[in-house]
C-alpha cells in the first residue's frame, strides 16, 4: 500500500513537468517519511 500512496504522491503531487507549483525535492521527501510511518 506504501509503494502505490508513494507513487501516486511522486506522480501526481510532485512532478514539476506536470504540476509546475509542485512541492520542492526537501517537502517531498518529509511527505514520504510521514507516509511511510503512518503507513508501518
Amino acid at each position: 500500500m506504501a509503494e502505490v500512496v508513494e507513487d501516486h504522491i511522486v506522480s501526481h503531487l510532485v512532478d514539476p513537468d506536470v504540476h509546475p507549483g509542485a512541492l520542492d525535492r526537501v517537502a517531498t521527501e518529509e511527505l514520504l517519511e510521514v507516509v511511510r510511518a503512518y503507513l508501518k
